[in-house]
């Protein structure tokens, strides 16, 4: 499967969909459907240079919305995006694997969509999360514990869905913490005072 996905250097807020192809079109279609229609441009967009993204159609495009692309040279990749590609990779093939072993039947568009709400909503960047920073809340995340059963056969809202968020808030939970070893692992740490 394939999904378009951004993230807001500010505010750290991570938006994405599934996508068909890298064509042109499809790439255009998502960014503007992901976030120039619903959040407004931006005043510059990075993206990796080897992408479809770097046309001279889209970047035309692109200066005629007043965003500024900045396309990175081959091999050079935008450091934010990758972190939170890796993280929602993880995080998504874990809820997945979980989803398999418990019986529950679900999409990528679904996976892609819950994950990035449970990111969004659980990353903390500074002292809020990008929920936080754009919603100016924290979202109810998990049911209640004394909320009574959902009923069999509800799909809106329903013990399915909350399953899966439960999963997914666990995988990146788990994301975290193995990000965060690799990287205490490949730091150089000296002893002072010996």
């Amino acid at each position: 499967f394939m999904a378009f996905h951004g993230v807001d250097r500010g505010s750290r807020w991570h938006e994405g969909k599934q996508i068909e192809s890298k064509d042109e079109v499809t790439l255009t279609d998502a960014l503007w459907e992901i976030w120039i229609a619903r959040h407004g441009p931006m005043k510059k967009i990075i993206f990796d240079g080897e992408g479809g993204l770097n046309t001279e159609r889209i970047l035309a495009k692109l200066k005629r919305e007043g965003i500024e692309p900045a396309p990175r040279a081959p091999g050079q990749h935008p450091r934010v995006i990758d972190r939170r590609s890796a993280m929602i990779r993880m995080t998504i093939h874990v809820t997945e694997e979980q989803c398999v072993k418990e019986g529950i039947d679900v999409t990528f568009s679904q996976l892609l969509s819950i994950n990035l709400f449970i990111g969004n909503a659980m990353t903390t960047v500074g002292s809020a999360t990008p929920y936080q920073v754009v919603y100016g809340r924290q979202p109810w995340m998990l049911p209640d514990l004394d909320a009574p059963d959902w009923p069999e056969g509800d799909s809106m809202n329903g013990r399915k869905e909350m399953r899966i968020r439960e999963i997914s808030a666990s995988a990146l939970i788990q994301s975290t913490a193995l990000a965060r070893t690799l990287r205490a692992e490949q730091a150089r740490c000296s002893s002072r005072g010996q």
